[in-house]
């Protein structure tokens, strides 16, 4: 018997690849921005940064909602497929909670550097924290393990996904891929 996961409806698809093509950029900012000289160019890539990881804080909370409402409430298991269900339930819980937490502490870390945070400058966030650079530096600590652990978390659900289209042949991965039938 193989698990058949609920229909995902296009906006649900493309929140996940969305989500997933800003981590990438945000990633691949942090990196780019260690090898790069000038100050300037350093700061627009770290701006870019902030709002970008903004962006996944937005956009994780209508994916949270619709997760808990395709995939917990409409979910059938039975007894054979617990642990499946249980961990693939306990990666996603770790990936949405990281998508809200990593956010917050990036945005807690520059208001503790004094740092203005906005939405592409169009939208200025609220200060969450006093000026503090000990607690700046605790906060980009916390900040890049985060980053590593949803990084790792990221691979794995790759994995999974992988695993259940080559070796389990089911439809969990084609759920989340664009299909005409979806459109």
């Amino acid at each position: 018997m193989t698990i058949s996961p609920p229909q995902r409806n296009l906006f649900s698809i493309m929140m996940h690849w969305l989500t997933l093509l800003l981590l990438i950029v945000l990633t691949a900012s942090v990196f780019l921005r260690e090898d790069l000289e000038g100050k300037s160019l350093k700061l627009l890539l770290l701006n870019a940064h902030r709002s970008l990881g903004l962006l996944v804080l937005i956009i994780a909370v209508p994916r949270f909602l619709l997760w808990i409402k395709y995939e917990i409430s409409h979910q059938k298991i039975s007894p054979s497929h617990f642990w499946l269900r249980f961990s693939a339930t306990a990666a996603h819980l770790a990936i949405f909670a990281l998508l809200f937490v990593l956010p917050v502490l990036g945005w807690m870390a520059s208001n503790a550097r004094g740092q203005t945070v906005s939405l592409f400058g169009l939208v200025n966030f609220p200060t969450l924290t006093v000026l503090d650079t000990d607690y700046a530096d605790d906060l980009v600590h916390y900040h890049e393990l985060g980053a590593w652990l949803i990084m790792g978390l990221v691979v794995m659900h790759v994995g999974a996904a992988l695993w259940h289209h080559f070796v389990r042949r089911d439809d969990v991965m084609s759920n989340m891929l664009l299909r005409k039938e979806k459109m």
